[in-house]
């Protein structure tokens, strides 16, 4: 064998070494990492969304303390549909310190199609003089409740009125 040949054999030999080094040892290097590098990057993602949900969350929360007291003020506002102990024992100390005669005639729970929320349709007989009277309507009308009058009738002493009060 000549020297050129040798020489090309040792080429050859270190070629096939060279490639046989990177094909079973930087490849699978480099692909780990490059699959390692993707995971990384994939959790790193997954974090900055958890960051975000988590300031999201305390956001929303601290809106929910900021407006609890309203919504509970709101809550208030609607009556029990099952138990109106509230609304009743309202009129009746209403009507106590208007100095008028309250009889509550008629309860009846409704369900209007045409209303967001169900309600208590209450049929009120009231007797005594007229300024009292007003005084009384004035106080139910702005009661600490959802009450809308629907019908007032007048005769001398008696007034008859109908009130939807919206429940829970």
């Amino acid at each position: 064998m000549t020297i050129n040949q040798k020489i090309y054999v040792s080429i050859a030999a270190f070629v096939f070494l060279v490639a046989i080094f990177i094909a079973f040892l930087i490849y699978p290097t480099f692909s780990a990492i490059k699959k390692s590098s993707l995971e990384l990057l994939q959790e790193k993602e997954k974090i900055a969304l958890l960051n975000r949900e988590a300031s999201s969350r305390e956001k929303t929360e601290a809106l929910f303390r900021k407006y609890q007291q309203g919504f509970e003020t709101i809550e208030k506002l609607f009556v029990d549909p099952d138990v109106p102990l509230e609304l009743i024992s309202f009129l009746e100390n209403t009507s106590l310190n208007s100095n008028v005669q309250l009889t509550i005639s008629s309860l009846t729970k409704r369900a209007q199609t045409g209303d967001p929320w169900s309600s208590l349709i209450l049929e009120l007989s009231v007797t005594g003089s007229p300024s009292n009277f007003l005084e009384f309507l004035e106080k139910v009308e702005s009661a600490p409740f959802l009450i809308e009058v629907l019908n007032l009738t007048l005769r001398d002493t008696l007034a008859i009125m109908t009130i939807k009060v919206f429940t829970k």
